[in-house]
């Protein structure tokens, strides 16, 4: 018997906001139930209620109740800690906080996105990976199963 998954989908500033979009559309398609939070900088480049219309439920403004016990996260990870300063400047995250948030929330898989031209991708993952090790990096094209 195949279950739906929930997924919370993280959604924050810059134009990544547009492809989460497009994310939530397809996932809600293939069955899957999808709770999209958006931070406020989020919402300068798509509207919480266009994540409601394609989500099919309304994008709650309280994060953890609906993170906790998740079955996959789906979150930007832009910089690594050692540039969290310029991540708080941009209202972005680092791979370890967005494993701290992964890990606290009890989620099943974490999926990083929205990864800064400044790293490798294998950065990003030892960061996180460290604090959170059921993590991943996405890529274009990903086929994810749940």
């Amino acid at each position: 018997m195949w279950l739906m998954a929930r997924v919370l989908l993280g959604v924050t500033g810059g134009i990544a906001a547009y492809k989460a979009a497009e994310l939530a559309r397809l996932l809600v398609k293939a069955g899957h139930e999808v709770t999209p939070i958006l931070t406020p900088e989020a919402e300068s480049f798509v509207t919480a209620k266009t994540f409601e219309a394609l989500a099919r439920r309304a994008a709650p403004r309280e994060l953890y109740p609906h993170l906790v016990d998740a079955d996959l996260l789906v979150i930007e990870a832009t910089f690594l800690e050692r540039d969290a300063a310029t991540a708080r400047d941009y209202g972005h995250l680092t791979a370890a906080e967005a494993a701290a948030l992964a890990a606290t929330s009890n989620v099943r898989e974490l999926m990083l996105t929205h990864i800064s031209g400044r790293y490798a991708d294998a950065e990003i993952l030892t960061e996180a990976t460290k604090v959170f090790p059921n993590s991943r990096v996405a890529s274009d094209f990903d086929r994810i199963v749940i």
